[in-house]
């Protein structure tokens, strides 16, 4: 062969699955599972490309691969972990048993005993990427300028055209087919989805969707995901799945152009959506706007004289067939990479800027090393330009402090861990699963102290930076970020869950019951609440830092509440503050003063209110005494009714509890170490002072545990934070056979700010 092929990447999309739903408007998917089908189309996906590539016999057989053994130096998989669950990773596992399948092998011991293996399975390292910390799988979730985008196009006159289009269509779908699912083009891909997916596993349903139907909505289907998708232009967001693909894919074909790099073959899993992107940035006109089939792969052939080829096969079944890229049937490597490197997303950076975000992945490293100035980009963290240039002698103070708090996670790691030794390149990458998230949140620890340090090099006083998040409910992949817990948990009645409402925001709700059943243990209930997990690392819990931010911020609503049916212009004395602003906020009671009357304002004690819950916000420090919580009644506007509302609480205002009861010495809140902050929806509010009474011998354990331990935070449960039972006579406990008192509540939170200026709110909220 004149120029063999020296090797090949790979990109694939998964195999048949179950059905799933992705919002329309920020495609954050739901979990599904691989079906035997897509197992076995993978399967055969990799069998046919191991006929062209690893066959003696074939002119394309890839030079000095062993074809038969998988060599971990000479094979690389990367896998998205994301939106659909284990598909993605587990058709890469199954398309990897058909490229290499198992193998007859034998080796014979020191004693000479034979040991054999007729049919050895081949277990090949599939590393996942999270999308929840890296860019390269799925670079428009978390991204804010995308769902604007989005939205936007929707609201576009020729979607709204195309629209009105393809309404008939829809509606044409009966009911004993779609059910109550939304049909409209806006809805598109999840109609096409479900048909598909009922068409080739429900035999009654199957018979109902007919051809016809079921190609009209891939046709609007593929219309929907081009225009979010399918891009050309590198500077739409239209093409950030290519542009995000282009980084992983690039590095591979790069090592496998090298000679002196042992890989030889690169598999990247993912979605359909980089294929709607790549077919468009390597103007590929033939499939430009088509939705690729379950096992379809996409192939760059690099040959020894380092040029590349790209074949296609949709679906798992027939040839590959060969596409010419930027109008040519070959192409240098060199040539590609001087096209597509510029218009890639190589860093944290390049995606912190495409989707304008300060938070996700990484960006709040940057937000914090380079400020927050509007207008200009984001440098990467290795770069001493950009929004804030640094000196030598920061710089290398930073990557220090970064090298050691890698080398403690590395050693964690290797210390907890055994397994492959696999190259970690790509940011979120997780091939040491179980201490991704702690090794990450540990390196988060040095990035803000390191941050400190520059900004004190920049400035020699301390100076707000603007809002600071602690954090948003407004995603599915944000819940898994909080506990909850009620009275249930040590024998009561109260139920409490934590979801998303119609609008993607946070919902907490449930029942609280002052019933006690007999032959419990608790002597009050009608309790129940929810905060943010611990966050553990190597350095102890990592905690926010409010010192240069006087004030929290709560974006949220009751739900069941009714706005009062007289005149609202009395202020309830009592309560404290009504208003629900900023400067409302600034002319809150004296924090100073005993505890008692402290406790009065902030926790609401001495009103006089209609039976049913009342809300508190909790926050808690990383104290020595894990039951303190500072507590303070979340007062809403009653006037607004069920309207969302922000409620700002002055930090100083918190009056620290213990089990329950305030504290008699009240200590100030440790602001630069909170650790945790929720809400509780309680039927008695925390005991004054003079009112404590002694405690009791079998005094029961605190309620609100989590449901379930993480293995990387062993204390993270409501036992050792605190307690939120109150133990006034306000709601009498009924226990026994009688029925107690039963409320339903129903709170919205959108997002928790901590701030400092009253105009820091505008934005920080979604109105």
């Amino acid at each position: 062969m004149a120029n063999p092929v020296t090797g090949v990447v790979v990109l694939i999309r998964h195999g048949d699955r179950q059905g799933f739903y992705q919002s329309p408007s920020t495609y954050t998917a739901s979990l599904t599972n691989l079906t035997v089908l897509g197992y076995l189309e993978e399967l055969n996906s990799g069998a046919q490309l191991r006929s062209r590539y690893l066959n003696s016999s074939s002119s394309s057989l890839i030079q000095g691969v062993d074809t038969t053994l998988a060599e971990n130096t000479q094979i690389e998989v990367l896998a998205d972990a994301g939106g659909e669950g284990g598909v993605i990773v587990e058709s890469a596992n199954a398309f990897m048993q058909g490229l290499f399948p198992a193998f007859a092998e034998n080796i014979t011991l020191a004693n000479g005993t034979t040991v054999s293996w007729d049919n050895r399975a081949q277990l090949i390292p599939v590393q996942t990427i999270e999308p929840e910390q890296s860019f390269v799988m799925e670079p428009w979730t978390m991204c804010d300028k995308f769902d604007d985008f989005t939205n936007g196009w929707y609201q576009s006159s020729d979607f709204k055209a195309k629209s009105a289009e393809a309404q008939p269509f829809y509606d044409s779908i009966p009911s004993s087919v779609i059910g109550n699912r939304n049909k409209t083009l806006v809805n598109a891909w999840n109609v096409f989805d479900y048909l598909n997916v009922e068409k080739i596993h429900d035999a009654v349903l199957a018979p109902q969707i007919t051809d016809e139907m079921l190609s009209n909505a891939l046709t609007w289907a593929e219309y929907h995901e081009a225009g979010l998708f399918g891009q050309a232009s590198p500077e739409s967001l239209g093409s950030i799945a290519g542009r995000g693909m282009l980084n992983p894919l690039t590095e591979a074909i790069n090592r496998v152009a090298n000679s002196s790099d042992p890989l030889k073959v690169s598999v990247l899993a993912a979605s359909y959506k980089p294929f709607f992107s790549l077919f468009s940035l390597f103007q590929m006109p033939e499939l430009q706007g088509k939705l690729v089939d379950y096992a379809s792969a996409m192939v760059f052939e690099v040959r020894q004289d380092k040029s590349m080829q790209i074949f296609f096969r949709n679906g798992s079944y027939g040839d590959l067939a060969q596409y010419k890229i930027l109008d040519s049937d070959s192409l240098p490597v060199q040539t590609f990479f001087d096209h597509y490197n510029p218009i890639k997303l190589e860093t944290v950076a390049d995606w912190c800027n495409a989707c304008g975000e300060t938070e996700a992945r990484g960006c709040a490293a940057l937000n914090a090393l380079n400020g927050t100035g509007s207008g200009n980009k984001y440098a990467d963290v290795t770069s001493t330009t950009g929004k804030h240039q640094v000196s030598p002698v920061t710089a290398g103070l930073i990557g220090a402090m970064v090298s050691l708090a890698l080398a403690a996670v590395i050693a964690v790691a290797l210390g907890f861990t055994i397994k492959k030794r696999s190259k970690s390149r790509y940011p979120g990458l997780q091939p040491l699963r179980g201490t991704g998230s702690a090794s990450t949140r540990s390196v988060e620890v040095a990035r803000d102290e390191t941050a400190k340090m520059m900004r004190m090099e920049i400035s020699p006083t301390s100076k707000n930076q603007g809002a600071l998040l602690i954090y948003a409910l407004t995603q599915p992949a944000h819940l898994s970020n909080f506990a909850t817990g009620s009275d249930s948990d040590i024998g009561g009645l109260s139920q409490c869950r934590l979801g998303l409402d119609e609008s993607s925001r946070g919902r907490f709700y449930g029942t609280l019951s002052s019933q006690v059943p007999r032959g419990g243990k608790i002597e009050k209930s009608g309790y129940a609440g929810f905060r943010n997990r611990n966050r553990p690392t190597l350095f102890g819990n990592q905690c926010w830092d409010t010192t240069v931010h006087p004030y929290l911020a709560l974006r949220v609503r009751n739900k069941l509440a009714r706005k009062p049916v007289a005149s609202a212009e009395k202020s309830d004395k009592a309560g404290g503050q009504t208003g629900s602003g900023l400067r409302a906020a600034l002319h809150a009671s004296d924090p100073s003063g005993p505890a008692a009357s402290r406790a009065i304002h902030a926790l609401g004690l001495g009103r006089k209110e209609l039976p049913g819950p009342k809300f508190f916000v909790n926050v808690q420090t990383d104290g020595p005494v894990t039951s303190d919580l500072f507590q303070h009644r979340l007062y809403l506007d009653e006037n607004k009714g069920s309207e969302w509302q922000t409620v700002v609480i002055p930090f100083d205002d918190f009056v620290l509890t213990n089990t329950g009861q305030v504290a008699n010495s009240q200590v100030s809140m440790m602001r630069e170490k909170i650790r945790t902050v929720g809400i509780s929806a309680v039927l008695d509010v925390p005991v004054p002072p003079s009112a404590s009474k002694p405690p009791t011998k079998d005094a029961p354990p605190s309620a609100l545990s989590r449901g379930s331990r993480s293995s990387e935070a062993e204390e993270d449960d409501w036992a050792v934070d605190g307690d939120l039972r109150g133990d006034s006579d306000e709601s009498e406990a009924v226990r026994g056979s009688k029925r107690g008192a039963t409320f339903n509540f129903d709170l919205g939170l959108e997002s928790v700010y901590a701030v400092g200026e009253l105009e820091e709110l505008e934005g920080a909220f979604q109105q």
